[in-house]
């Protein structure tokens, strides 16, 4: 007789899941898949499978799963389709070469690693980011951050909110009641440039003119002091930028993302970030870190990791990767396919890193109420984004055009579903939780 085990499951009492409806189950069978892929023994037959009764689960919601979750592995080689009579007849031919091999432990590739047994690891780190510029239209981004503050509170997490120094600016002035609960429930800090800050692609012409030193002091400045938006010319007497953030937030950004196209202003700008504070640095936004070195450094900043991200991604036949926001109303809606829980789930469990993933959830504070980008980019770039020059007209009408209230209020639905789900499955961190992460291994 040959014993197909049905795969690891933190919880077997499937009847209880049930109780919470066919979603929950299905949520309990990929948990138990992904489960069952984190142990995997390449030296052995692995195997998995559940039962189900004809209309136990309704079709659309069955066809979701598989579509969402199984076909994926399926096409990426993670698993593959088997009857229990080929489960048998695979594990029989594995026995009659490993006659004085025990099936249930390894000794392989997947067990030589120093790090715990699968089920005992973390199942991974998120860093949630929302990216916070749109002044322009201070109200209705202030109030969509405290929609996300109390999110994040309900579910006893932090995120991390990356301010532009006008934003900060502007919004300590009309909208202090954002900054102060930001600032009191600890959320983290981080720290991004925007147009027409010189360090921007098309806006560092005067930059390239200058000698290493020249170009140190005059970031320095716009590192330190206050820009007026319409001019583009410093304020002396008034923070800005960096320095605005380190005032304003009582503490220094943690992870830094500047625009600079040109790698050797970055490199000057980073080296001055770091000595007013800095500790991270965004290399790549949403995918790139080494399976083997996780932590990297540039410029003395820790290179913020991420394996992947539940940010943006191609719908069936597409080329494209589609922001998921953008896919749950208008003519291309597809709301099933742009479920960003779903994709957390299918991405985990595609997951076969010997070490728990590093995951980043993106959004910017203007997604959630507009489509077509945030206001600023109106003030200073054209329509093709190129760079427009000074005096700048505050007053020039918004590209850009509000969501329907039903759009705007299912994106915040699935943006809170998403942070419950993390919160509930994954170690949620910030940069300053990942920076304390990789010191322990220098």
């Amino acid at each position: 007789i040959v014993y197909l085990p049905n795969g690891i499951f933190s919880d077997g009492d499937f009847r209880a899941r049930k109780q919470h409806g066919d979603a929950a189950y299905l949520d309990a069978i990929t948990e138990g898949l992904i489960l069952s892929l984190r142990a995997a023994q390449p030296d052995r037959v692995n195997v998995f499978h559940i039962t189900l009764h004809p209309m136990e689960i309704p079709d659309a919601l069955f066809n979701q799963w598989l579509n969402q979750v199984v076909i994926p592995l399926v096409k990426a080689g993670k698993v593959k389709w088997a009857t229990f009579s080929q489960m048998a007849d695979a594990y029989r031919a594995w026995e009659h070469s490993h006659l004085d091999v025990d099936p249930r432990t390894g000794t392989g590739a997947a067990m030589s690693t120093n790090a715990p047994p699968a089920a005992n690891r973390p199942a991974g780190y998120m860093n949630f980011v929302v990216n916070v510029h749109d002044f322009t239209r201070i109200d209705a981004s202030a109030d969509t951050l405290l929609k996300l503050v109390d999110i994040f509170n309900r579910n006893k997490v932090k995120a991390d909110f990356y301010f532009s120094g006008p934003y900060v600016q502007v919004c300590w002035e009309k909208r202090p009641d954002v900054i102060r609960a930001i600032r009191d429930t600890g959320m983290g800090i981080g720290y991004h440039t925007r147009p027409p800050h010189p360090i921007s692609g098309g806006y560092e012409g005067e930059l390239r003119k200058m000698s290493d030193d020249e170009v140190h002091a005059e970031l320095q400045r716009w590192e330190t002091q206050a820009m007026d938006l319409n001019s583009a010319k410093l304020v002396a007497g008034r923070a800005g930028e960096y320095q605005l953030l380190k005032d304003v937030f009582g503490a220094a950004p943690v992870c830094v993302s500047p625009l600079a196209n040109d790698l050797h202003l970055r490199r000057i700008i980073l080296g001055l970030l770091a000595d007013m504070g800095a500790k991270m640095v965004v290399q790549y936004h949403e995918s790139g870190t080494d399976l083997k070195r996780p932590y990297q450094w540039m410029e003395s900043l820790l290179v913020r990791p991420s394996d992947f991200s539940i940010t943006r991604w191609p719908g069936p036949g597409e080329n494209t990767e589609s922001f998921w926001w953008n896919r749950l109303g208008g003519s291309n809606a597809d709301p099933d396919v742009f479920d960003p829980v779903a994709k957390l789930k299918a991405s985990l469990a595609a997951w076969h890193g010997n070490r728990p993933p590093f995951i980043t959830a993106l959004i910017h504070d203007n997604d959630f109420k507009y489509s077509g980008g945030p206001g600023w980019r109106t003030i200073y770039s054209d329509p093709n984004r190129r760079p427009k020059s000074p005096p700048y007209d505050l007053q020039v009408p918004d590209r850009t055009a509000p969501r329907p209230e039903a759009e705007q209020a299912l994106i915040m639905k699935y943006y809170a579903a998403l942070v419950a789900n993390a919160a509930a499955n994954l170690n949620i961190v910030t940069a300053a939780d990942i920076v304390a992460l990789a010191n322990k291994t220098r």
